[in-house]
């Protein structure tokens, strides 16, 4: 279980060794029965793909002031309050045209504001509240995003900040994800 937000409204550091994977930041956001979902498309995708809203931690910035900052850029919300790590992944990519390991950090958070996207990498379409049980599937028909934690988190089955592992082999279009790890003790 990861420790409690530190005082000062802080995320808590990461050890180094778990700091020195590149990390990426996302947000579970709630409306009652419904999350808070963006419509992405890179340059390099046919199709958009529905994600949790978040990005990557840039050199030397905090994984809180990423979040806050991917949040705003994405959502035109602002993140109140400290974010609560739910979960945090492991992720072993030897897909033909993404190789590498990355640390997915996933928060939850309260936000305000108005829905209004402004990513600056023209990469957001939309974003969208969407009922818990259609955003989970929707995630989990992205190829290379693993659902079982966000849906473990979400039902309850395991603590807040697990960490799980998994691995991506194959090629784009025919990717084969092994099975999603929880790591660590109970």
């Amino acid at each position: 279980m990861a420790p409690p937000p530190a005082a000062g409204g802080t995320i808590p550091r990461m050890s180094s060794a778990a700091a020195a994977l590149p990390q990426t930041v996302a947000a579970i956001i709630r409306d009652g029965s419904r999350l808070l979902l963006v419509q992405e498309q890179g340059i390099d995708n046919r199709e958009p793909t529905w994600m949790l809203p978040g990005g990557r931690v840039e050199y030397g910035e905090s994984a809180d002031v990423a979040l806050r900052r991917e949040i705003r850029e994405e959502t035109g919300l602002t993140i109140e309050g400290t974010p609560t790590l739910a979960f945090s992944v492991e992720i072993d990519s030897q897909l033909d045209d993404l190789v590498g390991r990355w640390r997915a950090l996933t928060y939850a958070c309260e936000a305000s504001g108005t829905i209004e996207p402004a990513d600056p990498e023209g990469l957001i379409r939309t974003a969208e509240w969407i009922e818990i049980d259609d955003a989970v599937e929707r995630l989990a028909a992205v190829e290379w995003y693993d659902a079982e934690p966000l849906r473990a988190y979400l039902e309850e089955r395991e603590p807040e900040g697990r960490a799980w592992r998994y691995r991506l082999t194959g090629r784009r279009g025919a990717a084969l994800r092994t099975v999603a790890e929880t790591v660590g003790e109970d």
